[in-house]
């Protein structure tokens, strides 16, 4: 990362490599904890949110996930997340490093409402998202029980047994032995 002023809306990228930006909703509450001093290399230091980047992940998605988090188990997690780029320090050193910079996220931190969906002309005239989402599964469910109704026939007619339609008596077969008490006319 160069030094100077950093612009969220115009991140600095090499080509071919996809531009990050921050998880929608989450920003400078996440300042701090990003920008801070991760790891000090030979070539200089890391910060969380270059440390995060480089593990191609999302730095503010992360560090809301790392915020939801008991205190001990977010250090836990960090520390392995940054361990790679304080490789002249010890393990332990990582782990203290993890557990100052986790005190920098906000406490009690909980993601933003989504905002609600448009309203379309096809969930406002249906009743809603909730009605659509439930005929949607009522669909699905009759088309599924067709669906095993019709294995379920095919499965019967397969397992039958077959009766013969015709009996075919070979020419040399002698005649069936008459029983007694039954006359023959």
């Amino acid at each position: 990362m160069r030094h100077g002023s950093w612009n969220p809306s115009a991140p600095e990228t090499k080509p071919g490599t996809a531009i990050r930006r921050p998880a929608a909703n989450l920003g400078a509450e996440f300042n701090n904890f990003l920008f801070a001093i991760a790891a000090e290399t030979d070539g200089g230091t890391v910060s969380v949110l270059s440390a995060l980047a480089r593990l191609d992940l999302d730095p503010w998605a992360e560090a809301a996930k790392l915020a939801r988090l008991p205190k001990e188990l977010a250090a836990h997690r960090l520390a392995g997340l940054i361990a790679p780029y304080a490789s002249g320090t010890a393990p332990a050193q990582a782990r203290r490093t993890a557990a100052k910079l986790v005190a920098l996220l906000p406490s009690g931190f909980t993601l933003p409402a989504p905002p609600a969906p448009a309203a379309t002309p096809e969930t406002t005239a249906a009743g809603g998202p909730v009605i659509a989402h439930a005929r949607s599964i009522l669909s699905f469910l009759l088309i599924f029980v067709v669906a095993m109704l019709s294995i379920q026939c095919v499965a019967r007619i397969v397992a039958e047994p077959r009766s013969p339609t015709h009996i075919t008596v070979s020419p040399s077969a002698s005649p069936p032995a008459a029983q007694p008490g039954h006359t023959e006319r």
